[in-house]
Order: C-alpha cells, then structure tokens, then sequence
C-alpha cells in the first residue's frame, strides 16, 4: 500500500513538473518573437510631398529618424553621400527615372484574358467570384456593369 502512495505521489509530480516546463516554453515561444522584433529599429521620412513614411528599413540619399520605441530613441544622421561630389559638400545629382514599357508577351496575355473575360461577362448566365478567402459571391447588376465597363477600358487602353 505504501509503494502505491510513492508512486501516485511521483506520478502527480511528474505531471506538475512537465506541466510547468510546457508553460515555461510556451511562454518563451511567444516571448521570444516579441522582444526580437521590438529591438529592430524603425525609420521614419517626410518625402517631398509632405507624406510621412514608416519602414524597417532607412530611405537612401533622405534624413530620417528612427521612431522612439521600446528600445529607446535615437537620432540618425542622414547616409553619407557617396562619389566625388559628396567631397565637396553638395549631393550628388539623381539620375532621372525613365518610365519603362512592359513586356508585350505580358501585355498580349492579359488583352486575351481581358477579351475572353469580357465576352463572358456579357453572356446572359449567372457568374461566380471568389473573394481573397475563396467564399463564392454571386456577380449581378450594377457590379457586372461595372466590371464590363472596367474590362473594355482596360482593352482600349492596352489591347
């Protein structure tokens, strides 16, 4: 009888002392994440039109800040400009930014989708679209017209 006592009492321990140790892991699990996170900086920029940026990341050849946080705040300088003119003082110039054409095998893809899309679009039969979480929604009405009206803009424009 005594042995039984022994070792329900070790088998209850047992549980106790893995139950604790799960909590402890647990908790470091979901601990560990966190506090990983909140010592990444985060920057912050006013560009030219006076909109405010928040990135993980600082912006190239702008002043930024880093955003007071759980670590602590920080000023940061703006990078050092690189090339020869940033020895004498000025920035250097930026290059200007050429708009490029997309890829016409691309461009042809997508007319024909557009095409084959709106011609089902115009047929007289019940349509289904799936929302981001695949739920089926029935397309009727002033949303069909809408998406016709958006498929022949689209192939005006592009096709």
């Amino acid at each position: 009888m005594r042995r039984i006592v022994i070792m329900e009492y070790f088998h209850q321990l047992t549980h106790r002392l893995l139950a604790i140790v799960a909590t402890l892991l647990l908790s470091l699990a979901f601990v560990s994440p966190v506090s990983s996170q909140t010592d990444r900086d985060i920057y912050t920029w006013t560009d030219e039109e006076g909109v405010r940026h928040f990135s993980a990341y600082p912006p190239q050849d702008t002043p930024y800040e880093i955003v007071e946080g759980l670590s602590g705040a920080r000023a940061a300088p703006p990078p050092p400009p690189t090339g020869t003119a940033a020895a004498g003082g000025e920035m250097p110039e930026i290059p200007e930014m050429r708009e490029t054409e997309p890829d016409p095998e691309v461009v042809a893809a997508r007319c024909e989708q557009a095409r084959t899309n709106l011609n089902l679009l115009r047929q007289d039969r019940p349509a289904i679209l799936r929302n981001e979480d695949g739920d089926p929604t029935p397309l009727e009405g002033e949303r069909r017209q809408e998406m016709i009206e958006e498929t022949e803009a689209f192939i005006d424009e592009w096709c």
